[in-house]
């Protein structure tokens, strides 16, 4: 059975009123959350081996000395660091215990840990945080 011009018009009407909602409906879930604050701003510290700043807004780092001398590692040692996220979210974890042998450190606001002055060997470690089951390593 043959359509009508007018069935025709109403299906791509139908159609494209269609295609708003979709557009309509990601948009509503496009709405950016807040930022959020990980670091409090104009405070530094090394992130690896470099020196960095905390954003005006609070929302990241920046780095303002590569390879600064004061976050160099001690010949004949080691440091371990990294940021621990949610891994569904992205999100940075605060308050995360890592731990090397007899090494540890806590995660900062903004997830990032540093274990300086490491010996040489071999290590396992973990990463606990509450609400998070236990991650070996």
């Amino acid at each position: 059975m043959a359509l009508t011009e007018g069935q025709k018009a109403g299906g791509v009407i139908a159609g494209i009123a269609a295609f708003i909602a979709i557009l309509v409906a990601l948009a509503r879930k496009a709405v950016a959350a807040p930022p959020v604050v990980v670091c409090t701003p104009g405070e530094e510290k090394c992130i690896g081996l470099d020196r960095c700043r905390c954003k005006d807004d609070g929302t990241g780092w920046i780095v303002i000395t590569p390879n600064a001398p004061e976050c160099q590692v001690t010949p004949g040692l080691a440091i371990l660091y990294g940021t621990v996220k949610d891994i569904e979210t992205g999100l940075p974890i605060a308050n995360a215990l890592i731990q090397l042998n007899s090494y540890s450190a806590y995660t900062s606001a903004d997830g990032t840990y540093r274990i300086e002055d490491i010996e040489p060997g071999r290590y396992e470690g973990s990463v606990q945080a509450e609400g998070y089951e236990r991650y070996y390593f």
